[in-house]
């Protein structure tokens, strides 16, 4: 009996960032025709273009933080500290440069989102602490069985 499409669950996922304006919308975009997924994005801040709602994270079953995600993303590619760090560097480059530079376009005068700035740099140092603590435990447990 072959498999329709009727019968494979779809699987809800979620992708958010800030302001809903590019990674998460892209994400979605590239996501959006898999046959086994249901996708949507959503944005933290009051003035996303589609706020994240309790609705949609009960929806969804797995959750992507794009802001984050980069610094592990190129830390995979190679298994090296440095490369965590240089994606940390890049994620903060352009999360700061578009809050401090690139948002003010479309203002009428100089006032950044202190709220997007705080929770930016809380999720770069959240980002550091989990890798901290994935090098210490998991990696060193990793290391450990590969002696055996």
């Amino acid at each position: 009996m072959a498999v329709t499409d009727s019968l494979i669950k779809k699987r809800n996922i979620l992708f958010i960032c800030s302001k809903n304006q590019w990674r998460s919308p892209t994400a979605e975009t590239i996501w959006r025709k898999h046959p086994s997924l249901n996708v949507k994005s959503a944005g933290t801040s009051t003035k996303a273009r589609r706020t994240v709602s309790s609705t949609d994270i009960t929806w969804a079953i797995a959750h992507f933080c794009l802001g984050l995600f980069l610094p592990f993303l190129i830390y995979a590619a190679g298994g090296m500290k440095v490369l965590f760090l240089i994606g940390l560097t890049i994620t903060a480059f352009f999360h700061y440069g578009y809050e401090f530079w690139e948002d003010q376009l479309t203002r009428s005068h100089y006032s950044p989102d202190w709220d997007q700035i705080a929770t930016g740099t809380l999720g770069l140092i959240l980002a550091t602490i989990i890798f901290y603590f994935w090098e210490k435990f998991a990696n060193s447990r990793f290391r450990a069985e590969a002696l055996i």
